[in-house]
């Protein structure tokens, strides 16, 4: 939002959602290249530093032209001079992936987990690399714990639901590629398309389309109109017009929001989330009434997507109805006690409403769940966070919990 009050762990923005973390085998040189300036000290280069630099910088050159041979010699010289350069590692393993070089992938991905055994990014990359060769029972525990840290996250969510397809436990695959938003649906759609030679080999065809189904419609069930599309062809229409209806959002473009979301539930995406945020995008374009309509239809359809009462609940509290903020946000944290946004969304409104105590108990139990999954964050820097601010002892609390709130800056996505 852009009148937030505070920076309150942030996630990365929209595009780099969908075009950087989401996409299985590709990397974005603007992420790694900033990725590889912070692992290296801004101050004082080493000589083989700068010479990995280099190396890099030229990996990269050669990775955006398509020239894999020549981004692998670069990597390979770069490592000669700093063996445990984390881009470089991650760049080769995801190079050695797309050629199916999976022992020399793995390789890559295991210096890397050794040098930060804590680091979710590598343990998810291994355990994809072992979902697939098929090691899923190796995948597992990896998966288990990225996901411990954080439970929303995305790639392991999927890895863990191929492996619950691969074992015929649909229902907790099912669990798993729940989306919570359009933009997740957009990028299980992108993880299955990026990933489909594996998938396919380690589910078939039939498992193939109906795990598919599941991530673009919230459910197993298939008519016959859906049986006789082409199921690779809907994901990447789907991921595409989905990209395109989360730049206008953040845009606040909302008529072309919803256009665009509007097609990619054309194209196959009718998942809860879809239609949440079809609604959403409708109560920001000012269509309050219509939007609660449908959200609430929703809530009483799919009473196991938390996601509809949070977004509902948000809604509302930014527009002042607090007392039904209340309602929604509770119902949300009751079906998802994961559900970090909510709990936040809960204390302010709590807060709004000169119900200090209650906001108090709500800010110490998002305490505990974070320090739980310290993985979990707060994707926005709401605007209704302001009520927090005039109360001191909540305010001191707020600042334990996230110490970003020391610097007090303003929002400006």
């Amino acid at each position: 939002m852009k009148n937030g009050a505070f920076k309150i762990r942030i996630a990365p923005v929209i595009r780099s959602l969908l075009l950087c973390a989401l996409l299985p085998a590709a990397v974005s040189g603007q992420d790694t290249a900033a990725a590889a300036s912070i692992a290296m000290d801004a101050g004082e280069k080493t000589a083989a530093e700068i010479q990995a630099q280099k190396h890099l910088e030229q990996a990269q050159h050669h990775t955006s032209r398509g020239n894999y041979s020549a981004a692998l010699t670069e990597i390979h010289d770069g490592l000669s001079v700093a063996p445990q350069h984390p881009i470089l590692l991650q760049l080769g393993a995801q190079i050695y992936t797309a050629r199916g070089a999976y022992i020399l992938a793995e390789d890559c991905w295991n210096r890397l987990k050794e040098s930060d055994p804590d680091n979710d990014q590598y343990q998810i990359g291994l355990a994809g690399i072992y979902v697939r060769q098929g090691f899923t029972k190796k995948a597992e525990p990896l998966l288990d714990a990225a996901l411990k840290r954080d439970p929303m996250s995305v790639p392991a969510r999927f890895y863990l639901a191929v492996v619950r397809q691969h074992e015929g436990k649909t229902g907790e695959a099912e669990k798993l590629l729940r989306a919570r938003s359009s933009i997740e649906t957009g990028q299980f759609a992108s993880w299955i398309d990026g990933e489909y030679q594996s998938v396919l080999r380690l589910l078939g065809r039939r498992g193939f389309n109906e795990f598919s189904t599941i991530a673009l419609t919230g459910s197993t069930a298939e008519n016959e109109q859906g049986q006789k599309r082409n199921i690779s062809e809907m994901l990447k229409k789907v991921k595409e017009h989905i990209y395109r209806s989360s730049l206008a959002a953040e845009e606040q473009d909302w008529l072309r929001a919803i256009a665009d979301l509007n097609k990619a539930r054309l194209a196959g995406a009718t998942a809860p989330a879809v239609y949440q945020d079809l609604a959403r995008y409708a109560w920001m374009s000012g269509k309050h009434e219509q939007s609660r309509g449908l959200l609430e239809s929703l809530s009483a359809r799919h009473p196991e997507q938390s996601s509809i009462p949070s977004a509902l609940g948000i809604l509302c509290l930014e527009d002042g109805q607090t007392a039904a903020a209340v309602r929604h946000l509770k119902a949300a944290v009751s079906a998802d006690p994961v559900n970090a946004e909510a709990r936040f969304a809960l204390a302010c409104a709590y807060a709004q409403s000169e119900e200090i105590t209650k906001a108090r108990i709500s800010l110490l139990r998002l305490q505990r769940l974070i320090k739980k999954h310290p993985g979990l964050e707060i994707s926005t820097v709401p605007g209704y966070a302001g009520a927090l601010r005039g109360h001191a002892e909540l305010l001191a609390l707020l600042k334990e919990i996230f110490p970003e709130c020391n610097q007090d800056t303003p929002d400006t996505k």
